[in-house]
Order: structure tokens, then sequence, then C-alpha cells
């Protein structure tokens, strides 16, 4: 996440960066979230692993624009993290329900 933009590589495809930053953050709720659940089986746990990942996100953008020269700070990659935090949460609440796992 804090790579030079260089070393990345590009792909001209619009708005792609925006579904790759969803879909992290899907995988990273899904993945904490599920060790969480593991751990304390409450929602109030799965609320807190959501707010971690929002701040993480923002603190991620933050340190882009202060400290990687080719990199910047962008809303809407804080608007594509959030959405993957709620479309991680609707799957992980799918998948519990799903499996009768207590969350």
């Amino acid at each position: 996440m804090l790579m030079p933009s260089a070393e990345i590589g590009y792909i001209d495809i619009s708005q792609l960066d925006k579904l790759i930053h969803a879909g992290i953050y899907v995988c990273l709720f899904i993945l904490w979230a599920s060790v969480t659940i593991k751990r304390e089986a409450s929602k109030p746990s799965i609320f807190w692993v959501a707010i971690a990942l929002f701040i993480y996100g923002i603190v991620i953008e933050v340190l882009q624009e202060k400290w990687i020269v080719t990199r910047t700070f962008d809303f809407w990659d804080i608007v594509a993290n959030s959405v993957g935090i709620v479309i991680g949460y609707i799957v992980f609440h799918q998948l519990t329900t799903r499996l009768n796992l207590k969350n």
C-alpha cells in the first residue's frame, strides 16, 4: 500500500484501482472478522473490526500523501475502502448465518 507507484505498474482501465481497493478491504474484513469471531464471538467486536479498517485506510492515504513522493491522497480510495468494508460485512454475515457460526 505504500510502495511507490512506479514499482506497482499501470493498467489503463478506468477506476480499476477503486475496485482493487474495495476487493482488498472485503478480504481484509472477512479475514480479520473470522479471527475475531473465533476469539470473542460478539457483534460489537465485528463493529470494531470495521472501524479499525476504516481508520487504517485513512492512515494509509495520509502516509501516501506525506511520505511517498509518487503517491497522493485520494478521497475516493477511502470511499472504495469503505464500500469494501460494507460488502465484507455483508458477505461475512451471510457466511456466518449459513454456517451457523456465532456472530
